[in-house]
Parts: structure tokens; sequence; C-alpha cells
């Protein structure tokens, strides 16, 4: 795949738990509003998840919110 000077990556972490066909939605509907509010072609939109586990976050405080 090739990308023109308008490329974008993104970068998201989020718990594990979502379904394949979520994730997917969820690219398609990123990468389609970005290229078209920026006016650029939906290839050079390419997304990047992480999932971990609820135990890797923490919201400030030091306390791990989501362990209980």
């Amino acid at each position: 795949m090739s990308y023109s000077n308008n490329f974008i990556f993104i970068k998201i972490t989020m718990n594990k738990g979502r379904t394949q066909q979520s994730k997917l939605q969820l690219y398609y509907k990123i990468a389609e509003q970005i290229s078209r509010q920026l006016d650029i072609s939906i290839d050079d939109v390419a997304i990047c998840l992480i999932e971990n586990e609820p135990i890797n976050w923490s919201f400030g405080g030091g306390k791990m919110q989501f362990v209980a």
C-alpha cells in the first residue's frame, strides 16, 4: 500500500472485550470521518488498536479504578 503526504496514523488504546465486527466498524467510521472532514483519501488513514487488561489502567492518584 502506498500513502500520500497526507498520511495520518492513529493509535487507540482500550480495554479488551470488543468484537471483531465492532472494531471494523470503529476503524471504518474513524477513517471515513477523517477522510471527509480533511478532504484526504481514506487510504491515507491508518489505525492501530492496542488492547490491554483493566489492571493496566489508572486515571490519577495512582489508583487502579477498574480493579475491584
